[in-house]
């Protein structure tokens, strides 16, 4: 799979396209945890989206995001922490819900907005 955010390194550590679900990992030393905060890295809430983008890529779900609504930071990534990503669609399929869960607490959530189908003609 290729990653829609090379330089952040947000490779998979396993996709689950019929469930919508990726796994990340992030070893101390990644790269999104630099300058975010020295002596008490957090991952920043940018990341947070991006992977639920990566996971939408990776499950088929591939259109230029448009927005956010609903956007909710609940608790930290840290270093060394493994996080799952699930991306759901319902019958609005402009939308996708999404919620990164560190083990089993909820780390943020939030809703993917899409361009409309053709909206995106031409967009690079």
């Amino acid at each position: 799979m290729i990653s829609p955010f090379p330089e952040a390194r947000l490779h998979p550590v396993s996709v689950r396209a019929d469930a919508r679900t990726a796994s990340f990992h992030f070893p101390a030393g990644h790269p999104c945890f630099t300058g975010h905060f020295d002596g008490d890295p957090i991952l920043p809430g940018v990341v947070h989206v991006a992977l639920a983008v990566a996971t939408s890529v990776a499950c088929g779900i591939d259109r230029p995001l448009a927005g956010l609504r609903n956007l909710r930071f609940v608790a930290p990534i840290r270093p060394d922490d493994t996080v799952e990503v699930t991306v759901q669609t319902g019958e609005d399929t402009d939308a996708a819900r999404f919620e990164v869960r560190r083990g089993a607490g909820l780390a943020s959530s939030g809703t993917l907005l899409f361009m409309a189908h053709g909206d995106h003609a031409g967009h690079v």
